[in-house]
């Protein structure tokens, strides 16, 4: 498969670290931002919704010291009312173990739900082999597929990418209770194997909902050795992954790709992505966000397609 980048522009924001596409709007946060904002189809800021407390009214983001660090989004249906959840990555015990729910269902109008600490959830996943590894928890991405919610951590070190299942409304009724337990019973965990780059891992970075059997995810590559401290970025692969028929609460991998522009590896760091176009499983145009740790972060617009053989030229 290849993995091009057709277009990109900068957007009005330096730490992109999910994005999620509604109806009438795109959703984007970043691991270090205060605000969740709202972009129209040209992926200019058209409103704002603040859904974490701020230091000075002023502020614009977070030292990376105290940042929540939202990672993952996931847009859900419940209970007749169309939410946002924002996951912080739980990369640091409690000051990341959050889940942020928003109400999209007015998106002219957002509301801030609740946040919910997820410490005793999270807590589960840091003892789960199958889930990290020997590494840290780092939750990077989030989705639903059919009656499922998956968290998705970032084996950015062990090579261990871990996918965590729970029922949509065991999870949800959950977050009704504030967190309190008893927590919902994690149903399996799928451990991913993912490409190297340069000899380093690549980790789940984002992941879109195709159907309810097919996932799109991201997974970027960074130069170093450590889960929190960032490196230099090596690059990003966009790969698919589909339910297995003899257990359909386990996945796999169809395909992965690297993301290229003009011809060879692009250096970018893919923290979100959604669907643009799908012509086929095997062909579509994809919009991913970046977050380059310090400079304005980026949109990208990749046309996803069969590798070409030199046979079929």
């Amino acid at each position: 498969m290849q993995a091009t980048i057709l277009l990109r522009s900068e957007l009005a924001i330096e730490s992109a670290s999910a994005l999620e596409r509604t109806d009438q709007s795109w959703w984007l946060i970043g691991d270090d931002a205060y605000d969740l904002q709202r972009l129209d189809d040209n992926f200019e800021m058209i409103g704002k919704l603040n859904i974490l407390d701020k230091p000075t009214p002023d502020a614009k983001k977070a030292e990376k010291k105290v940042k929540a660090d939202l990672e993952a989004m996931a847009r859900v249906q419940w209970k007749g009312h169309d939410e946002l959840l924002l996951f912080g990555s739980g990369s640091k015990v409690s000051l990341r173990d959050k889940c942020v729910r928003v109400d999209i269902s007015d998106p002219v109008a957002p509301k801030l739900i609740d946040t919910i600490s997820l410490t005793a959830l999270y807590d589960v996943l840091r003892a789960e082999p199958r889930m990290i590894g020997l590494q840290k928890l780092n939750l990077e991405a989030a989705t639903v597929a059919g009656d499922n919610i998956l968290l998705f951590h970032r084996g950015n070190i062990a090579g261990v990418n871990g996918i965590a299942s729970y029922a949509k409304a065991a999870f949800m009724e959950f977050l009704d209770r504030k967190g309190a337990l008893p927590l919902p019973p994690l149903q399996i965990v799928t451990s991913i194997e993912l490409p190297i780059l340069q000899q380093r891992h690549s980790g789940f970075s984002a992941a879109v909902t195709l159907s309810d059997s097919v996932l799109l995810v991201a997974a970027s590559v960074e130069d170093t050795p450590d889960e929190i401290q960032d490196g230099p970025t090596l690059g990003s692969y966009i790969g698919l992954l589909e339910r297995k028929k003899s257990n359909p609460l386990d996945w796999q991998l169809r395909w992965c790709a690297v993301i290229e522009a003009n011809g060879v590896t692009a250096p970018v760091k893919v923290e979100g992505i959604s669907l643009k176009r799908l012509d086929s499983m095997d062909e579509m145009t994809v919009i991913a966000v970046t977050d380059s740790d310090g400079g304005a972060s980026e949109c990208l617009e990749i046309r996803v397609t069969p590798k070409v053989k030199k046979t079929d030229l």
